[in-house]
């Protein structure tokens, strides 16, 4: 139901999305839903290849440089450390198992840098910080 034409619809126009909870066409979906752009539907979860992005609470594509793609979440990070596994790689945006360009994944912050911290030693093979060298 398009509610601003006061019309049935099949779907909903440019910019809107069905919500088939409150049976109508809106801009922002409810809470817990996400506004898919590719279905233009108000869903729970983003299609293969799409990513949540809560900021405005819509699936995307492609993740803004302000934050990670994190493939483990399936959405779009502030940062990785929720994340397992994974460091948050400045040159790709993305949470990756490994870091690239000389950097290390810090297991403390999920983050890639140059040195590691206090206790931990730079694994050229893994790209890592890692408390033991590998033997």
């Amino acid at each position: 139901m398009d509610s601003s034409q006061r019309l049935c619809v099949t779907k909903c126009g440019t910019g809107l999305f069905a919500d088939y909870v409150a049976s109508n066409c809106t801009t922002t979906c409810p809470k817990g839903y996400y506004a898919d752009s590719l279905t233009g539907t108000c869903s729970q979860s983003c299609h293969s290849g799409l990513f949540w992005y809560p900021a405005n609470s819509s699936c995307v594509k492609t993740c803004p440089n302000t934050t990670y793609t994190s493939s483990v979440l399936g959405k779009c990070a502030d940062n990785c450390t929720n994340s397992p596994g994974t460091f948050a790689e400045n040159v790709t945006h993305t949470c990756a198992t490994f870091c690239l360009g000389g950097l290390f994944g810090n297991p403390l912050a999920s983050t890639c840098e140059a040195v590691c911290p206090d206790g931990y030693f730079a694994d050229e093979t893994s790209t890592k910080c890692v408390s033991q060298c590998p033997n």
